[in-house]
C-alpha cells in the first residue's frame, strides 16, 4: 500500500493553534485533526467533539475543537496563515493509497505465498489421482 503525499495537501495544513499563558498546548489541521499531549488528552477526554456541528471533519470541525479547548484551559486561539474555509476543504480531491503491485510481487513474502500455494495445489492433485 503505497499513501498519498499529503506534503502539500491544504487538507493537512495547520487551522490553528490553542495557546495557554502564551504557551501552544494544542496544534489544529484543517482536517480536524487535534495534536496534543497525552495528559492534555485524558483531561479533555469526552468533551472534544467528533465531527463538526455541520456534521463532518474539516475546518469546522476544527474550529469547533479549538473553541472548545481554549474554552477549557482558559486559552486562546491563534489561526495559522493556511487554514482553509470549509468550502475549499470540501472542494479538495479526495486522496486515496494505491496499491504498488509490482512491489507486492518482489515481496519475498509475497514469493513465499506463491510457492505455498503451487505446493497444495500439487498436493491436491496428488490427492485426487
Amino acid at each position: 500500500m503505497k499513501m498519498p503525499d499529503t506534503t502539500s495537501s491544504p487538507a493537512f495544513q495547520d487551522y490553528a493553534r490553542v495557546m495557554v499563558n502564551g504557551k501552544e498546548v494544542a496544534r489544529l489541521g484543517n482536517s480536524g485533526m487535534v495534536e496534543m499531549s497525552n495528559s492534555l488528552a485524558a483531561k479533555l477526554d469526552g468533551i472534544l467533539p467528533n465531527e463538526s456541528q455541520y456534521g463532518g471533519n474539516g475546518p469546522a470541525l476544527a474550529k469547533t475543537r479549538a473553541e472548545t479547548i481554549a474554552r477549557a484551559l482558559g486559552g486562546s486561539v491563534v489561526m495559522a496563515k493556511t487554514a482553509i474555509t470549509q468550502a475549499r476543504y470540501d472542494s479538495l480531491p479526495t486522496l486515496t493509497p494505491t496499491v504498488d503491485y509490482e512491489a507486492m510481487r518482489q515481496d519475498p513474502m509475497y514469493q513465499s505465498l506463491q510457492e505455498t500455494k503451487k505446493a497444495r495445489l500439487l498436493f491436491l492433485a496428488q490427492q485426487m489421482a
